[in-house]
């Protein structure tokens, strides 16, 4: 059976999809857009810890490899972990704190680029990390971490009212 936050999970999912692969292409800075899906793993990971974190990160992962991957698997590997370790701070750190979740996306970010850098390099032996690190991560690392000022208080609300809810009805959805 679906549970309403595995179904609010499956709605946020696909909507950051539609976002990260139609609308934010338009909004380039430096021609690099914002990861937001490392953005919402890292931010429900926070929220409701290593297992729910990972489940969310390997299906987010899932869709977009289905949908815009080149290797089937590896962006589901790579969310499913995010998600994971993201999760292992959510009984060590204060999860309304900005600062332990712009530390957790900056990491993330640097993590989820260096390991596509590593692919690609695998692949094509013709990447130079200097124009890689100059083009690519830092400004992708920078547009991600600036979009936490805006992903961050959607998901505590989202989080909020989800969490209202299951007080409400004496359970956990």
């Amino acid at each position: 059976m679906i549970t309403r936050r595995g179904l609010i999970c499956f709605i946020i999912i696909v909507i950051n999809f539609m976002l990260q692969s139609n609308f934010l292409k338009y909004i380039r800075i430096y021609n690099t857009t914002p990861n937001t899906m490392v953005l919402m793993i890292v931010a429900y990971a926070v929220f409701a810890g290593d297992f729910a974190g990972a489940s969310f990160g390997l299906f987010a992962g899932l869709t977009f490899d289905i949908y815009l991957g080149k290797y089937l698997g590896f962006m589901t590997l790579l969310c499913f972990l995010i998600g994971y370790f993201s999760g292992k701070s959510h009984k060590t750190f204060y999860r309304d704190s900005y600062i332990v979740y712009l530390i957790l996306v900056f990491i993330c970010t640097v993590c989820y680029e260096l390991a596509f850098y590593v692919l690609t390099l695998f692949f094509i032996n013709d990447i130079n990390a200097l124009l890689f690190l100059r083009t690519i991560l830092f400004p992708k690392v920078l547009y991600t971490v600036v979009g936490t000022i805006i992903v961050y208080p959607l998901m505590c609300l989202v989080n909020a009212l989800i969490e209202r809810r299951e007080h409400r009805l004496g359970f956990k959805l």
